[in-house]
């Protein structure tokens, strides 16, 4: 079995590795999140991204200090043991040189990421400066287009309602002229059918008093000639009596 010294070395070894593999980890995804925001694939704001980006950085480096404070410190703890044990000086000593070496080479690894991620990290935030002037830029002159089309809007707004006065104005006018000349017509067509009505009403009334007048006149002439048949009977019965009294014989006189 190994002696327990050696296991909790090692493990505080893997220990700080693991710690520096995190942070390792967190600058990639860091990294990642800032190209996708450039890429416009990421949804956060400006600020937003700026914050995280700064927060993450600051963090980072923070870890980096305390991860080589304590290893600086666990060198000196072990420095300080191994003079306890002199028997082991010398191989120890080569085997925490060795150590310390590779971890300081880690280390500066973690520190040029860092340093790289940083000058992205300013070149990033030049180019977002730039765009930010472009896009007030943009706006400025989005402003004025929009100043321009509004006032030329008022402008056809103002003359286009001018025009639509006159012209509504001209409509109603027109319109009472219109209703003058069609109330004068009613009234001549009204006027007209009224004396219209009073003629017809004037020849039914005369149509009428004809009709009467007709039967009556008819009424006479059968009357009259219903006399005259009268007397036209009495008149033949009256020359047969004389005939009858001038013929002894009896004769009849025919016509």
């Amino acid at each position: 079995m190994r002696p327990y010294f050696e296991l909790v070395d090692i493990g505080l070894q893997l220990q700080a590795l693991e710690k520096m593999n995190k942070v390792v980890l967190d600058i990639d995804v860091i990294k990642k999140k800032g190209e996708l925001w450039i890429e416009e694939n990421e949804t956060s704001t400006f600020a937003e991204i700026k914050q995280n980006i700064t927060e993450t950085t600051s963090d980072i480096l923070q870890r980096c200090s305390s991860l080589t404070s304590n290893k600086f410190k666990e060198m000196y703890l072990q420095s300080s043991f191994k003079q306890v044990h002199k028997d082991d000086q010398s191989t120890k000593a080569l085997e925490e040189i060795s150590t310390f070496a590779s971890k300081d080479s880690e280390y500066q690894l973690l520190a040029e990421k860092v340093k790289e991620i940083n000058s992205n990290y300013t070149l990033q935030n030049m180019k977002i400066k730039k765009l930010q002037q472009k896009i007030k830029n943009q706006q400025r002159i989005n402003q004025r287009l929009k100043d321009t089309i509004d006032k030329h809007f008022k402008d056809f707004e103002k003359e286009n309602n001018s025009k639509f006065r006159e012209t509504q104005n001209k409509f109603n006018e027109l319109f009472l002229e219109f209703r003058k000349e069609f109330m004068t017509e009613l009234q001549a067509a009204s006027s007209f059918i009224s004396q219209q009505q009073t003629q017809w009403e004037t020849f039914c009334l005369e149509m009428k008093e004809e009709r009467e007048i007709d039967k009556e006149h008819e009424l006479d002439v059968r009357i009259k000639i219903h006399e005259l048949f009268e007397k036209q009977e009495e008149l033949s019965n009256n020359f047969e009596n004389i005939q009858e009294r001038q013929d002894p014989f009896g004769k009849h006189i025919t016509f």
